[in-house]
């Protein structure tokens, strides 16, 4: 890119900002209605007033500009639109459709001025608070940081150079016109740094055979293999959905039973099983009986009389 300006660049952030307002330029020429036969002069008359309109809005980032220049670029072509709609006065049809036109672009550009009116708005509130301000920053150059690393990733040409500091002289560059204004001495040479000469690996030696390793010592196959001594050393199967639960897991069930269901519960107790007329499905076997069993005081004490 030989076309873009060539400055000295010190701080990443400022280079961004400037390169954003240089591409936002770009645009706003590039979105102005074409004016076919205008000339030189003229067009950039007509850029030179875009530019003071959008900055007469007083955008204080590239954010507030992009807006501005947006609502500039869409008042133009209202203008544009208008002045058609007056060149077609013969033609109702076509003055009309241009003036919609007008009208639509006109919201267009009233829609974008709203919105950079709510962006100055929330971003003087900010301003009015100093740590608001400090944490802003801090994060806007945070995610520039990381935003940069992940174009640079994705874009190796996007990756800026940082330039070298005006104080470091190259030794060919001793006579420059850098070092006879810093008015110092030209500075000698440095002699290169002599790589050491890399040496040829050791290649082994064919003669003396390589040691081999110790070979354990024999052990017994029931050492080896633990079944074939007669203890098993399988695990314990676990236990098949058929089976029954512990005693305690089924009294534990039967005090939760009781909690949940009280009046199926007492029912149960009652009749001592579940009751012909029971209109709730039957627990399991071994919950039944828990239940029957039971002498925990939550289950027990449903044998005595409902008041109420």
């Amino acid at each position: 890119m030989n076309d873009e300006p060539v400055f000295p660049i010190r701080d990443y952030d400022q280079h961004v900002e400037t390169e954003a307002y240089h591409v936002l330029v770009a645009t706003l020429r590039a979105a102005l209605p074409p004016l076919p036969g205008l000339a030189p002069e003229k067009l950039a008359v007509r850029e030179r007033a875009a530019i003071a309109a959008a900055a007469a809005l007083v955008p204080a980032n590239v954010y507030e500009a992009n807006l501005a220049a947006r609502s500039v670029a869409a008042g133009a072509f209202h203008d544009a639109w208008m002045i058609e709609a007056g060149r077609c006065a013969n033609n109702p049809i076509k003055a009309e459709q241009a003036r919609r036109w007008a009208v639509s672009m006109g919201r267009e550009s009233r829609g974008f001025l709203s919105a950079l009116m709510r962006a100055q708005t929330i971003r003087r509130r900010r301003e009015s608070s100093p740590a608001a301000m400090d944490q802003a920053a801090r994060t806007q150059h945070a995610v520039l940081g990381m935003m940069r690393l992940s174009l640079e990733m994705q874009n190796p040409v996007a990756a800026v150079q940082q330039a070298a500091p005006t104080a470091a002289v190259q030794p060919h560059q001793s006579d420059s016109l850098a070092t006879l204004q810093a008015g110092a001495a030209p500075q000698p040479a440095l002699p290169e740094r002599q790589e050491p000469a890399a040496q040829p690996l050791p290649t082994p030696s064919r003669s003396a055979p390589p040691a081999a390793r110790p070979r354990p010592a024999p052990t017994r196959a029931s050492e080896q293999f633990p079944g074939l001594s007669g203890q098993s050393t399988r695990a314990p199967a676990p236990p098949t959905l058929g089976s029954e639960p512990p005693h305690s897991d089924l009294a534990a069930a039967a005090e939760r039973y009781a909690m949940v269901y009280p009046r199926r519960a007492r029912a149960i107790r009652q009749h001592g099983g579940l009751p012909p007329n029971a209109d709730f499905g039957r627990p399991e076997d071994g919950l039944l009986q828990a239940l029957l069993s039971s002498t925990h005081p939550a289950v027990t004490a449903l044998d005595l009389p409902a008041t109420g």
